[in-house]
């Protein structure tokens, strides 16, 4: 029920989904593209139809400064592909790993 004069925009539900999914394929091939850029998913190992049902699986998460990705004895808490951003690996107050956004890593000395 309109309360005041509205303006709407509408979109058939079939349209909708049919949206959607190429929003999520279009993401999906723009993860893969990614997963492919690293030494982890070489293509005479891992097909391109498995690497994008990979990438359709993923999710992205979006974690600000100081905030911990996963802690010491985390037991099957996943796997985790850094795409943008700088993430330090520690061992009790030592730093191990700093990756950087192109996906290298500097070693402390």
């Amino acid at each position: 029920v309109a309360l005041s004069p509205c303006s709407l925009l509408t979109l058939r539900k079939w349209a909708y989904d049919a949206t959607l999914r190429a929003i999520e394929k279009a993401a999906a091939d723009d993860v893969a593209a990614f997963l492919r850029s690293t030494e982890l998913f070489p293509r005479d190992k891992v097909s391109d139809v498995d690497l994008k049902a990979l990438a359709a699986r993923l999710k992205a998460v979006t974690v600000r400064p100081g905030d911990q990705i996963v802690a010491a004895n985390d037991l099957g808490k996943g796997v985790f592909f850094i795409r943008q951003g700088r993430a330090a690996v520690s061992a009790r107050t030592q730093t191990l790993v700093t990756v950087v956004l192109d996906g290298s890593a500097e070693v402390p000395e």
